[in-house]
């Protein structure tokens, strides 16, 4: 092609013989084929360590199934007592029950309407004993001689390192006590031995000392987990481990104290008793006010007798 002016400039076509490569140029454009391979191993593998961390992340933990009912119970959610069941001496509480009934887990502190009490803590104490309940040999007491009587046995779950026999002494001491049920309702309490309820021989009353764990699958459906309390079920008085250590910072530091009051509260259901309100501030609270929680303007009491 002529250009003006009259000069012809030559130019390549596909038909033109390239270029000799020399080994120079190979050698330079295989380094950058090589360095290209490197920089796309490298993001593929931050994008893969950038999946797993978000995978991670965003992946939901397991969360505790939450009670098919509207609303907690506290200490001593009334339960009507029905007729006796036969009682073997030692219950199985599967593995798993409180899941599976949909219950709340063992979960924080207790919290309270009141001021904590100076010197009052929590104990830490085992969250999850064997499941298994063995009846307890309880030892002799003084009762009424007279009166309807009301069979109780005392029973505890293994595993849960306390002094069982002391659980059991202190059961027959607050039962029999002279402020105790047994003259305010007109009961007599009778104890049935390991070897009574082996023999086939059922309990009214079944007071059970069970870790918090174990508490909520007695329990079921009542929510005791929440704020680690104890109920009555069935023929059961279920105190729960924590409490039966701990107390309770509206009680207050008594743990003494606390114990009976949770005794004669949970049994006082099983004998019929509902919860109650405080009558008139700065009074002793009624036995089946719900001292664990709240005092309600009251002052802590552990008996039934208000003297």
């Amino acid at each position: 092609m002529t250009h003006l002016g009259g000069t012809s400039t030559p130019r390549r076509t596909d038909s033109a013989p390239p270029r000799t490569e020399t080994s120079r140029t190979r050698r330079l454009r295989h380094q950058r084929r090589i360095r290209r391979l490197r920089r796309s191993i490298g993001l593929l593998v931050g994008l893969l360590l950038a999946g797993t961390v978000v995978a991670r992340v965003g992946a939901p933990r397991p969360q505790p199934a939450t009670a098919p009912v509207a609303a907690p119970s506290g200490v001593g959610a009334t339960s009507s007592p029905t007729s006796p069941a036969t009682a073997p001496a030692t219950t199985q509480v599967p593995p798993g029950a409180a899941a599976a009934r949909g219950l709340v887990s063992t979960s924080p502190s207790p919290t309270s309407s009141t001021v904590k009490p100076a010197g009052w803590a929590p104990v830490d104490v085992v969250e999850r004993g064997t499941g298994r309940l063995a009846v307890l040999e309880v030892p002799a007491g003084t009762g009424r001689a007279t009166g309807r009587i009301v069979r109780f046995t005392v029973e505890a779950e293994g595993g849960i390192n306390v002094d069982t026999q002391e659980f059991a002494r202190i059961v027959e001491s607050v039962l029999h006590g002279s402020r105790g049920w047994e003259g305010v309702d007109g009961v007599r309490f009778v104890n049935l031995s390991p070897a009574d309820v082996a023999a086939g021989r059922s309990a009214d009353v079944r007071v059970t000392l069970a870790s918090p764990t174990t508490t909520n699958a007695l329990c079921a459906p009542q929510l005791t987990g929440v704020q680690k309390v104890s109920c009555s079920t069935g023929h059961r008085a279920i105190i729960n481990l924590y409490r039966w250590m701990s107390g309770s910072q509206t009680y207050g530091t008594d743990l003494a104290s606390y114990r009976t009051y949770v005794i004669n509260h949970e049994v006082g259901h099983l004998l019929g008793h509902g919860h109650e309100g405080c009558p008139k501030a700065g009074t002793r609270a009624p036995i089946m006010v719900q001292q664990t929680k709240f005092l309600l303007g009251c002052t802590a009491w552990p008996y039934p007798a208000r003297s």
